[in-house]
């Protein structure tokens, strides 16, 4: 019987980076809320050609039905989680079209950045307060997503270790002078976003521990699969080929043929195939926490100092 979130969460470090390999083994071992897949429609921008698409209904969730916390991810453990469930990362365009269909919809809850589990369970549960009815729920936060960047890693900040991060979707128009929010990728007549696609972080490909999360980086994934609809005849497909194709990747992508995957992370083997990942190193004891070298607390000082003061700019940036 899967485990709830109040007994999984004793185990847990402060740490939401260092709780990824804790949040990888709670789905080896079942302790996860199965994503319900949402159907959503799609629409090529230039011919008359939809899709019929499954996206899930609300972020993915740790823990069991009445007792789980939707889980910040790095973009490495994003990628593990879709590997071990047989779904798919999203684009730009997905996460726009799934926001745009949304039965409830949530505007960004905007506060300080955290990078703890505290944070997390906090923001989770302001979500379940604003995202209550509606079965395919919206504004859940920001996605880790595919996009063809990454396939170009020399021209991107972490080369193949980048991840791209785009969403926090709102529907009250886009901010003034260059402030945020700005238009969305593919609706931007309908939803601004907080996160235009970034690149600014580390995906964790080495240690899914090391990569980047946060309060609001939560995972939206879709089915392995559409239905493409055209000329009256309805086709079953792979979606990791349509997104291949120049003219069908219209469909699901705004920026051109994407793969759907992280190309440099190593892939993990289903559930059923057995769970193992090359990149997830066993869960660490819940009472460690990061350390420095010997010597070096001056600079953790100032290091901290630096993140406070970098936290305080963007809050006052964003609100000013």
């Amino acid at each position: 019987m899967a485990r709830g979130w109040s007994e999984l969460r004793q185990g847990f470090p402060k740490s939401a980076q260092l709780a990824q390999s804790h949040i990888i083994e709670a789905v080896r071992n079942g302790d996860f809320v199965a994503p319900e897949l949402c159907p959503i429609e799609l629409r090529h921008p230039t011919r008359d050609i939809t899709a019929s698409y499954g996206v899930m209904c609300d972020a993915f969730k740790i823990g069991k039905p009445g007792d789980s916390v939707r889980a910040n991810v790095t973009h490495a453990t994003a990628q593990a989680i879709a590997d071990l469930l047989g779904l798919r990362v999203l684009t730009s365009k997905l996460v726009d079209d799934r926001n745009a269909q949304a039965d409830v919809f949530a505007e960004p809850i905007l506060r300080a950045i955290t990078t703890t589990v505290a944070g997390m369970e906090e923001h989770s549960r302001a979500l379940d307060a604003k995202l209550a009815g509606g079965r395919l729920k919206g504004g859940i936060g920001k996605q880790w997503i595919n996009h063809p960047r990454l396939a170009n890693p020399s021209a991107e900040l972490f080369g193949k270790d980048t991840a791209i991060n785009y969403d926090w979707a709102s529907k009250r128009g886009t901010g003034s002078g260059g402030k945020r929010p700005w238009p969305s990728a593919s609706r931007p007549r309908e939803l601004s976003v907080w996160q235009q696609p970034g690149g600014q972080h580390n995906a964790g490909i080495a240690d899914v521990n090391s990569g980047h999360t946060d309060r609001s980086q939560f995972l939206v994934m879709g089915s392995d699969s559409l239905t493409v609809h055209e000329g009256g005849i309805s086709m079953f497909a792979p979606i990791d080929a349509v997104a291949l194709d120049p003219l069908a990747a219209q469909l699901v992508s705004v920026d051109g043929p994407v793969m759907m995957r992280h190309p440099w992370i190593s892939p993990c083997l289903s559930l059923a195939e057995g769970g193992t990942c090359p990149n997830v190193p066993p869960p660490i004891d819940p009472d460690r926490q990061p350390t420095s070298p010997k010597g070096d607390g001056g600079g953790v000082a100032v290091a901290s100092a630096l993140l406070a003061g970098a936290a305080l700019a963007w809050y006052l940036w964003a609100y000013g």
